[in-house]
């Protein structure tokens, strides 16, 4: 696996697993994460309906206080991410500490779209 270290003040994040499965990013104000499209799988049978392949990424992310992140609308979060839940750790709300890190683990399911959650909270 390779890691590929990103520091984001303002813009987009574009998060692109041909290049990595693991990034770290450092947000300062207001962060737009998105998914690169896949890339054509090379290798699979030929004769299979459709070539497909599921992507993982993980992320783990710095914010800055008062940083926001923006979230691709179609991702699909676990529960205690929707249902609030984790408090001030929640990724749809500005940082409220001086710093906060979160470990995010972000998978792309061919025919399912993308699951999110977040694999650690709160590291110092």
């Amino acid at each position: 696996m390779e890691f590929a270290p990103v520091l984001v003040d303002g813009g987009i994040l574009n998060l692109d697993p041909a290049l990595a499965a693991l990034w770290w990013a450092d947000c300062a104000g207001s962060v737009v994460v998105q998914l690169a499209d896949p890339e054509t799988v090379v290798g699979l049978d030929e004769y299979a309906p459709e070539q497909k392949q599921a992507e993982l990424i993980t992320l783990t992310l710095v914010r800055f206080k008062g940083a926001s992140v923006t979230w691709p609308a179609d991702w699909k979060w676990s529960v205690e991410v929707r249902g609030g839940s984790i408090g001030s750790d929640n990724p749809f709300a500005a940082a409220s500490a001086d710093v906060q890190i979160h470990v995010f683990t972000i998978m792309r399911v061919p025919d399912r779209g993308v699951l999110a959650f977040i694999a650690g909270r709160r590291f110092a």
